[in-house]
């Protein structure tokens, strides 16, 4: 491991609490934790490890009680094959850009982003009457 590591007694807190999460996201918990410990102090890092041994029962209830969506496998809608969408508005998810209306297709998923306008080509270009 390169960098900062936890200290020894921190890094067996946290081996006790991934023992009881779900074996499919061990690894991914293990990394977090250990790299969240690694860059606070000694008292902090028992403290953290402390506070992680303590609500890994909650977090492993929340990671148990998660639905996961197989996106494989899905057919896709034989309208939304040939072309023929059901876009509905939408607005955008990011709090900068709310103001921004996309279309979405009911069901495929498919974003449709709204016209973007760039420099208008010279031969479409009105010129002023003399």
């Amino acid at each position: 491991m390169i960098g900062p590591q936890a200290i020894a007694p921190a890094r067996w807190i946290v081996a006790a609490s991934i023992l009881v999460l779900p074996a499919d996201v061990r690894d991914r918990y293990r990394e977090e934790f250990r790299t969240e410990l690694s860059e606070l102090g000694i008292v902090a890092q028992l403290w953290n490890a402390a506070s992680l041994l303590i609500g890994s029962v909650s977090l492993r209830q929340a990671l148990r009680g998660r639905t996961l969506t197989v996106l494989e496998g899905q057919r896709k809608d034989w309208r939304c094959r040939i072309g023929r969408h059901h876009y509905i508005a939408r607005q955008d998810d990011n709090p900068e850009m709310r103001q921004i209306i996309y279309l979405q297709c009911t069901r495929c998923g498919k974003p449709k982003d709204p016209p973007t306008y760039g420099p208008m080509a010279l031969g479409n270009a009105v010129s002023p009457m003399p």
